[in-house]
């Protein structure tokens, strides 16, 4: 268990670098001149948010006024990263792809203390962003685990809408997860092979899944030991470019209905000319149990 915390720590060191620049989530935040249309990646990270439980791992998050937006999108054909203000990013949510009702996001919240084990990246689904009387960005999250009230070092990733179901299944390996898309062509994808090993593609994408590799990312084939859980990764794929990327392995304890196993992913993502140029993806892509259940994304 301490190698495994070991691990989270080291990989989480860029995150740490990431969530912590100054900004101001707020209704009045000013917008960076790049303005990406359509689809986009969001992070939203800085300071301490909160959460107020609303039900069983149904909380309303409410977003640290220090934090930044960014979003990871297209501007004329080409990546480009967008800054923007809490009341915008509300104000684009339909626009961004995703549901102005309970429809939820895709997303992974991540938090943790300097010098404090670093908490797994945990699963949620988000909706319903708004602004509340304070001026302060909320969600609504429906989570894949219990949340504290408060969450240090708050990162929370938004991924692109699914267009392909995301179901929970079981019976046997390959268990395959629906791609996790950096753009409309490229993406990252999950596959477990074994109660403790698992493989990691980065690809073209379509339908929800990597039809054909990339050599650069190189695919990483990981194992639950000790000796394997923890890879690095770079490279340049279609027109996406990943730099400083950590995977993370984390076998299941027992049957794994208590800790199933985990695969963690963060990187730096790189848009060469743009200002800002660098976003950072954090993504639980995916838990799984003894047998091939799926636990997330589900």
């Amino acid at each position: 268990m301490k190698a495994r915390w070991l691990v989270a720590a080291f990989a989480s060191g860029t995150l740490a670098l990431a969530v912590l620049t100054p900004g101001a989530v707020t209704a009045g935040s000013p917008e960076s001149r790049s303005k990406p249309s359509g689809e986009a990646l969001i992070h939203i990270g800085g300071g301490t948010a909160r959460a107020v439980e609303r039900g069983v791992n149904v909380y309303r998050i409410v977003v640290s006024s220090q934090a930044t937006i960014s979003l990871l999108g297209q501007s004329r054909g080409k990546p480009a990263i967008g800054t923007f203000g809490g009341k915008a990013l509300v104000d684009r949510w339909t626009r961004l792809g995703h549901s102005a009702s309970s429809r939820s996001a895709l997303s992974t919240i991540v938090w943790g203390s300097p010098g404090e084990p670093p908490t797994p990246f945990v699963g949620a689904y988000v909706a319903k962003p708004r602004i509340n009387s304070q001026g302060q960005l909320t969600f609504l999250a429906k989570t894949s685990a219990p949340l504290p009230a408060t969450l240090p070092n708050f990162s929370l990733n938004i991924e692109r809408p699914v267009h392909k179901a995301r179901t929970s299944r079981s019976g046997g390996y390959p268990l395959v997860i629906p791609v996790y898309s950096a753009s409309s062509t490229v993406g990252a994808q999950l596959t477990g092979t074994g109660d403790n090993a698992a493989t990691i593609v980065f690809g073209t994408v379509a339908n929800g899944n990597v039809t054909t590799a990339c050599p650069k990312p190189p695919t990483q084939n990981m194992t639950g030991n000790d000796s394997s859980n923890y890879a690095t990764f770079a490279g340049t794929c279609g027109d996406t470019t990943w730099s400083a990327g950590t995977l993370s392995f984390f076998p299941m304890q027992g049957d794994g209905s208590t800790i199933p196993a985990q695969v963690q992913m963060t990187a730096t993502l790189i848009v060469k000319g743009g200002n800002p140029s660098t976003f950072t993806w954090n993504v639980n892509m995916g838990q799984w149990k003894k047998g091939a259940v799926q636990v997330w994304p589900k």
